[in-house]
């Protein structure tokens, strides 16, 4: 699991990474100081704990940020103050804590977030001679290109999988929302925000990609 603690403040950063670590070593942590600092970071993350106050933006700005660009990691508010807990909903928030947060209630976040990561469908990718994991509903589309295949995920993370073909991929996500576009094109119909005869259109891809005749 990987998560990452949101706070302007030192002090609460350490005190929430030593509560989770408390909790289950294994967890890989990253400290951010700044909203827009965590926003601009193209990291993926499973688990955010997020604190509201913060100068230059503050956690709820952050967190509709987030949501914007189809971050999906779980987020969890850290505030002293109780009046923002109905903004919460409205990013969809795990849990609201109290600063600074018990190791108890810590302890339950982190147990409702590996549940759910372990019923969450992955598909496995072989990076480099590594093999790893990504979420299967993150990846946005499948490029190929000489002996390999890109896979692009949706917060702009770039996989290069070398001697990976389009045409395993395609056989690999066959009657989970995918749909080959062309030769060199497999992408996710859940990211279609508009498409036609000659070409389709992605959220949050800049360039529409070509439909061939044949996959129209």
């Amino acid at each position: 699991m990987r998560v990452a603690i949101c706070d302007d403040e030192a002090i609460y950063r350490e005190e929430t990474k030593k509560e989770i670590l408390a909790c289950n070593k294994e967890i890989a942590i990253v400290e951010v100081t700044d909203g827009n600092e965590l926003v601009q970071s193209g990291e993926r993350f499973d688990l955010i704990f997020l604190d509201i106050e913060m100068p230059k933006m503050d956690g709820m700005e952050a967190a509709k940020k987030l949501r914007e660009i189809k971050v999906d990691a779980e987020i969890v508010f850290l505030t002293s103050h109780d009046e923002f807990v109905y903004d919460a909903f409205d990013v969809r928030a795990m849990q609201f804590l109290r600063k600074p947060p018990e190791k108890e209630k810590i302890a339950r976040v982190l147990h409702r977030v590996e549940q759910m990561l372990a019923k969450e469908e992955r598909v496995e990718l072989t990076l480099k001679g590594q093999t790893c994991f990504v979420k299967q509903r993150d990846i946005v589309y499948i490029e190929a290109y000489g002996d390999g295949v890109y896979i692009y995920d949706c917060v702009g993370n770039v996989y290069e999988e070398q001697r990976g073909t389009i045409k395993k991929w395609n056989e690999k996500l066959s009657g989970k929302g995918f749909a080959q576009i062309q030769r060199g094109y497999l992408i996710s119909m859940w990211y279609v925000e508009h498409f036609g005869t000659e070409n389709v259109k992605l959220k949050g891809v800049p360039r529409e990609l070509e439909v061939s005749r044949r996959c129209a």
